[in-house]
């Protein structure tokens, strides 16, 4: 069986990128809603059979670039415990394409960088 939990954190990443900004400084979002994205991501992670079948979990951690037309432009893998969950995760992320609402900062759109983090946890 599979279950497949998902956290949502913010990050700031404005030492690493100091012409992008985090949420905390510029407000954005899915455009269906935090809860909504939630869902999204569970609904479109798959758990890889091979991770399954090997035992293998842990969490995922991914930081991704939301840019001023409302799309994910960049987006790489801070931390996790396999390369299969990665990919696995990554494949989710990409699926919201265009679907946030642009960061605004001073009524200005600026690209967003936020983190999520994805729990792969096997149940018996």
């Amino acid at each position: 069986m599979r279950r497949i939990i998902i956290g949502l954190s913010i990050v700031s990443l404005m030492h690493v990128f100091p012409n992008v900004y985090c949420q905390s400084d510029a407000t954005m979002a899915f455009i269906r809603g935090q809860e909504n994205f939630k869902n999204y991501i569970i609904k479109y992670v798959e758990y890889p059979g091979y991770a399954r079948e090997m035992g293998i979990e842990g969490t995922v951690v991914i930081a991704f670039q939301v840019n001023k037309k409302g799309c994910i432009d960049s987006l790489q893998v801070l931390n996790s415990p396999h390369e299969i969950l990665s990919n696995a995760s990554i494949k989710a992320v990409k699926k919201t394409k265009c679907k946030w609402t642009p960061g605004m900062n001073k009524g200005k759109p600026v690209d967003v960088w936020l983190t999520i983090p994805i729990y792969f946890k096997l149940q018996e």
